[in-house]
């Protein structure tokens, strides 16, 4: 394991020891290390891991309900990761989301339309609550943008979108 230098309250940190190199970045909050895998610690809100061009960002419990202060501090932060040159497929595990809305919603199609300026960019959003995923579906975006049950489903039609 190889602690790199943090860039402001972000850490980074490189784990050998997987099948493939997965960066771990934690915002606003100390990550610790077992073995080989990355957990974080329950202050933990926004996580990011990358396996080449497949960025995973999950957002934690201070993300239930995502409006106000949180939709600008979000995007901001989605907007960064959008930006990386290796991220061309955006997943973004929403587990913890029990609510967002329209504003949210113009946050999300923002960092969509930066995805897609990656060749093959695209965004799956995955472990919605039933009433965001009712959101998603009533607005037509889950047409627009792959809805997945789980990260799993999601890595699979992002691996598959390569091929």
């Amino acid at each position: 394991m190889e602690r790199l230098a943090g860039l402001g309250p972000i850490a980074i940190v490189f784990i050998r020891q997987s099948l493939y190199p997965l960066w771990v970045e934690s915002i606003n909050g100390e990550s610790r290390f077992q073995e080989g895998q990355a957990t974080v610690s329950e202050d933990q809100s926004f996580q990011i891991e990358r396996n080449n061009d497949i960025t995973i960002v999950s957002l934690g419990p201070n993300y239930g309900s995502i409006e106000g202060q949180l939709v600008s501090d979000t995007e901001k932060k989605l907007l960064e990761v959008a930006r990386n040159e290796d991220c061309s497929h955006l997943i973004l595990d929403m587990q913890h989301t029990r609510f967002f809305g329209s504003s949210f919603i113009e946050a999300l199609v923002r960092v969509w339309n930066e995805i897609k300026l990656h060749e093959h960019g695209s965004l799956q959003i995955c472990s919605l609550q039933t009433y965001c995923k009712e959101i998603l579906e009533v607005t037509h975006l889950d047409k627009i943008w792959e809805v997945c049950d789980d990260r799993e489903q999601a890595v699979k039609h992002c691996q598959s979108s390569n091929a």
